[in-house]
């Protein structure tokens, strides 16, 4: 091999060893925003972060929720993040509060996966998410939580849960209506719907992500106050309760 060869072979490493470096600078420095870009894409529009600092890799920010007409916000929660690129973990993002993880979320081989979900928000928050809070003017508590999901184009498991308690409406003479629990079973896309035992307002059924109907009762100590605010609901049946349709 000549020297002139050899020359041109060294600069092409050089320029290769350059533009690698250089690359992976971007990559190291991506900044918090495309974060954000992919939240507000894949939410559609519906979250947004603002406050954004650090990185894509490591960062925190301010999630927000957008209602449809992308008008009104509602500030959610403050939340740190950190994602990393593994192996087994293709993609692996972290998520904290006060420094305390709230949820990992990571795509591997078997598809998308959940994992530790916990958190706990105002019903008023997630108002602008789902348009029935504003509509029947609901407030109280909220819990997400998930031990493990699994999601795929072939095969998905595990269970989401939702936690509502000391459910209000400002439409109702009667408050709080009670407490509530929703399940999602990712495996056959099932819904359930439960409330505790004490609750003024039952609300009991089953269906799937394509539809739920529920059967609504009232406690019979608050039937007279409340029958205006049930009829509201849903139409009434022949064993007395009330038909939901929810979606």
């Amino acid at each position: 091999m000549d020297s002139t060869s050899l020359v041109k072979i060294k600069r092409y490493i050089i320029v290769s060893a350059f533009l690698l470096v250089f690359i992976f600078s971007l990559a190291a420095n991506l900044p918090a925003w495309v974060l954000g870009n992919v939240v507000e894409k894949y939410s559609q529009g519906k979250l947004k972060i603002y406050n954004q600092t650090g990185t894509f890799w490591t960062g925190s920010g301010l999630f927000v929720a957008i209602d449809n007409n992308g008008k009104q916000s509602a500030p959610l929660l403050m939340i740190n993040w950190k994602i990393r690129l593994g192996i087994n973990k293709f993609v692996d993002a972290k998520f904290t509060i006060d420094n305390n993880q709230i949820a990992e979320v990571y795509l591997a081989k078997n598809g998308l996966n959940l994992d530790n979900l916990n958190l706990s928000l105002s019903i008023s928050q997630v108002s602008h998410l789902v348009n029935v809070i504003t509509s029947f003017g609901l407030s109280g508590n909220l819990n997400l939580s998930c031990r493990h999901m699994m999601l795929s184009s072939k095969n998905s498991s595990g269970t989401f849960n939702i936690n509502l308690d000391n459910v209000s409406s400002n439409m109702s003479p009667v408050n709080p209506l009670g407490s509530y629990q929703i399940s999602f079973d990712a495996e056959n896309g099932g819904l359930n719907v439960s409330s505790n035992p004490n609750s003024a307002l039952q609300l009991n059924g089953s269906g799937s992500i394509r539809g739920l109907n529920l059967k609504g009762s009232i406690d019979k100590t608050k039937s007279e106050k409340m029958l205006q605010f049930i009829s509201v609901l849903g139409m009434p049946g022949a064993d007395g309760t009330y038909n939901i349709k929810v979606f």
